[in-house]
C-alpha cells in the first residue's frame, strides 16, 4: 500500500478481511483510511479520539526536489534499487538514520525502512519535473531532520 499527504490511498494487491475482498485501488481512494479508522475504533470499542491515543506515534512529511527531470530522477531512483545499501550510504542515509536498511518496497520509486524504523520514500512525479521525498518518524522534530537531510542528499542529483 501506499499513501500521499493529500489524503490518497493506494493498494497494489488485494486485502482480504474476514473472507472479503478488495481489490487493488491503482488510483486514490481518500475514503479507504477514514473508513478502515471507523472501524477499527468499532472493532475495538474506543472512540477515535482514544484509538488515536493507542498507536504508535508517527510523523510524516514531504517535500519535492523542483527542476529535477522526470528520466534522471528515475535513473538514480534505479541505482539505489541496484545497491540499496551503498547508494544509501553514499547520500549518507544510513548514518543519519542510525542503521542499515531493514526493508526497501520498490512499488512506487524507493521506500526505504531504516533499522530505526524511520522511513525515507523517493519517487519522482507523475505529472512534474519533480522528485517527491516522504520521510517517516517518531516525533516531528526528527520527521523535519529526515526531511531536511534527505532534501539535502538528492539534491546532487540533479548535477551528478
Amino acid at each position: 500500500m501506499g499513501y500521499e499527504a493529500n489524503g490518497g490511498f493506494l493498494l497494489a494487491s488485494d486485502v482480504i478481511y474476514e473472507g472479503r475482498s478488495l481489490s487493488p485501488l491503482p488510483t486514490r481512494d481518500a475514503m479507504l483510511p477514514m473508513l478502515s479508522t471507523l472501524v477499527a475504533a468499532r472493532q475495538s470499542n474506543q472512540t477515535l479520539a482514544a484509538l488515536t491515543r493507542s498507536l504508535p506515534p508517527r510523523f510524516t512529511l514531504s517535500n519535492r526536489l523542483v527542476e529535477m527531470p522526470t528520466a534522471r530522477s528515475q535513473e538514480k531512483i534505479d541505482l539505489l534499487r541496484r545497491a540499496p545499501e551503498e547508494e544509501a550510504k553514499v547520500l549518507g542515509l544510513v548514518a543519519v538514520c542510525g542503521g542499515g536498511l531493514s526493508h526497501m518496497d520498490e512499488t512506487d520509486g524507493v521506500r526505504m525502512t531504516f533499522a530505526s524504523e524511520e522511513i525515507i520514500h523517493l519517487r519522482p512525479s507523475g505529472n512534474a519535473p519533480e522528485l517527491r521525498v516522504y520521510v517517516e518518524a517518531d516525533t516531528q522534530s526528527r520527521a523535519e531532520e529526515l526531511l531536511a537531510v534527505a532534501m539535502n542528499a538528492v539534491a546532487c542529483w540533479r548535477t551528478n
